[in-house]
């Protein structure tokens, strides 16, 4: 999938954050791309093959036999499929079997089964899917950046609700008519997950600055018929990461996403004004608690951990509790039905053998139950003594990690230049303190906007 802001260029006219994102549209940060479209009727198999191929973590999906002939009001698309989708399904192929007491070639034996069977389900029929992205028509492209991250990206429920209000009143006014159908989301959306009620306030103060219930009725997309059950299985999705445009042929012509507007604050980051300056423990990124896993975890259990928590990575740390890889949902980026079976093999090992590597030492230490004597202690100081460590190079990871003295505009260009997700904030002792992902950066753009209105309005 190609780039959807390469060759941006800078606003005309400089002046400030909230100038940028109120006179940027969707129609100005759009550009060519390739997109890679899948049926409702394709197998898991088949879905992970074209995803693996594209080196993509999500994708479109079109109904294979839609109800009525594309007219524009999107009713031949299904919704999005990610890997995390097709991971969280999978999981409730096990329900009932305890992988935790069984031997790892008992394990890798069972996923290895049922991925066999799974991979035969058509992605229609699959308990969880869709809840991640949203769908606009291309005449919607002259709304604000603004308005998209507020309303398409952070708190799609609060529009949606916005939508509703605003379709009602006008089916009171003109005698019928009626909205498009609405999406079921968890009820949780509606505070946009961490951000918690502090950020369903800025949003709510954003859409009021913006113009309130009549951009939020423009902004809604068009649902889909067979939304009801897309997140069947009740997937928690408090953000949308994604949003995909299409024509009056209902052909997908772009996909925007968190990273793409991130990507636009760095291009324009001289108009990032004070908030550029900030650094990463001002803006309460930490210290935080970080959801981690140890090495010897399998990647199964960790990828359950990821589904419990809501979260689409988890940091590896050791037995000290310093950080050595980041085991996240785009390990999944090229799995294969025949690979479940690899999810039975320790996180450490999945990752090393993931980036051409060897792991060696925490599993094999721990399987001869020598951890935590004084051998095991002399082994892993050891290996600090001999040389300087490099965070990440155990499990064949270059790991990008931040101080809480980092700037925003150092987080900004770090997740821009290394094309990442999220980075980790460590303290002295290389443990990690916090983490900053695409979904943080927007939030404390909207909430540095929403506070520089309320101090020129008072």
């Amino acid at each position: 999938m190609g780039n959807a802001v390469s060759g941006l260029r800078k606003p005309k006219v400089p002046g400030g954050l909230a100038v940028l994102l109120e006179g940027t549209t969707l129609d100005d940060i759009r550009a060519r791309q390739s997109i890679t479209v899948l049926k409702d009727d394709e197998t898991v198999e088949e879905a992970l093959q074209e995803l693996a191929n594209r080196r993509v973590l999500s994708a479109p999906v079109r109904l294979s036999s839609p109800p009525a002939p594309a007219d524009g009001s999107g009713a031949t698309i299904f919704g999005f499929v990610d890997v995390r989708d097709i991971v969280s399904s999978f999981f409730q192929e096990l329900e009932g079997v305890d992988l935790k007491p069984m031997k790892m070639l008992q394990r890798m034996r069972i996923l290895e089964e049922r991925g066999q069977v799974f991979a035969e389900r058509a992605l229609r029929d699959l308990p969880i899917i869709g809840g991640d992205g949203d769908f606009y028509h291309l005449e919607q492209g002259s709304i604000s950046l603004k308005e998209v991250v507020v309303h398409g990206l952070l708190a799609p429920a609060i529009r949606e609700e916005a939508s509703a209000a605003a379709a009602a009143a006008r089916s009171s006014v003109d005698g019928g008519g009626g909205g498009a159908p609405q999406r079921e989301r968890s009820s949780a959306s509606a505070s946009g997950g961490g951000g918690g009620a502090s950020l369903a306030r800025s949003v709510s103060e954003a859409s009021a600055a913006s113009g309130g219930g009549a951009s939020s009725s423009r902004l809604a997309p068009t649902r889909l018929p067979s939304t009801s059950k897309q997140q069947k299985g009740g997937r928690h999705v408090p953000v949308v990461h994604r949003l995909a445009l299409f024509d009056d042929s209902e052909e997908i012509v772009n996909v925007i996403s968190q990273t793409d507007i991130v990507k636009f604050l760095d291009i324009n980051r001289s108009e990032l004004g004070p908030l550029a300056k900030k650094t990463v423990q001002q803006l309460g990124w930490c210290p935080k608690p970080v959801v981690s896993v140890t090495p010897d975890v399998s990647a199964i259990e960790a990828m359950a951990l990821m589904h419990e928590k809501h979260i689409s990575a988890v940091a590896v740390v050791d037995s000290v509790g310093k950080i050595i890889g980041n085991f996240s949902v785009s390990e999944m980026r090229t799995i294969m039905a025949e690979h479940f079976g690899a999810l039975a093999l320790p996180v450490g090992e999945f990752l090393a053998l993931e980036h051409g590597t060897e792991f060696v030492g925490y599993r094999r230490i721990t399987d001869d139950g020598v951890k935590s004597t004084p051998g095991h202690k002399f082994v892993t100081d050891r290996v600090a003594r001999t040389r300087p460590r490099t965070p990440g190079e155990e499990v064949g990871q270059t790991l990008v990690l931040v101080k809480p003295s980092t700037s925003f505009a150092e987080v900004v260009e770090k997740i821009v230049t290394h094309r990442i997700h999220r980075v980790y904030v460590i303290d002295g002792d290389e443990k990690p303190v916090g983490c900053a992902t695409c979904t943080d950066v927007l939030r404390v753009v909207i909430a540095e906007v929403v506070a520089a209105a309320a101090a020129a309005s008072s």
